[in-house]
């Protein structure tokens, strides 16, 4: 039970990261078109 608890947390930290990085990406694109 517990390392589903952990897996579970990775997973959604990893999720939020991924979010994070996608948001990074679009911000740079829309730079470099300026």
């Amino acid at each position: 039970i517990l390392n589903l608890l952990y897996h579970g947390e990775v997973v959604a930290r990893f999720s939020q990261t991924g979010v994070h990085i996608e948001n990074i990406l679009n911000e740079v694109q829309e730079v470099s078109k300026n």
